[in-house]
């Protein structure tokens, strides 16, 4: 009975170090070297993806709009807090805080 009650504790341990290491998308914005958030990118510019982080849900929902690794994304206009994007040939509407998920490097 007490291995069992070590294996759960162990389990859920690991499950919230797993969680932990993932950063909140909610989190100010900061510049490291020649990567920035999308959301800080100015109206006009263009930058290529580097990295995507937030929760995995998320993340994969990135992905399947085009936002991979390599593709090249431009601000077309920021409304409100919210950014026209055009990626790939096509025009995208996310707000704020996907745009601060969304790493790119100029």
């Amino acid at each position: 009975m007490n291995q069992e009650k070590n294996s759960s504790t162990c389990r859920v341990t690991a499950l919230r170090q797993k969680a932990a290491w993932q950063p909140p998308c909610g989190e100010p914005p900061r510049r490291h070297g020649e990567t920035l958030p999308l959301a800080l990118l100015e109206t006009g510019s263009a930058a290529r993806v580097a990295l995507l982080r937030g929760r995995p849900d998320m993340v994969r929902h990135m992905t399947e709009l085009g936002f991979v690794e390599g593709a090249e994304a431009k601000v077309v206009s920021g409304i409100l807090g919210n950014l026209i994007i055009d990626l790939k040939g096509s025009r995208l509407a996310i707000d704020r805080q996907m745009a601060g998920c969304i790493v790119v490097e100029r």
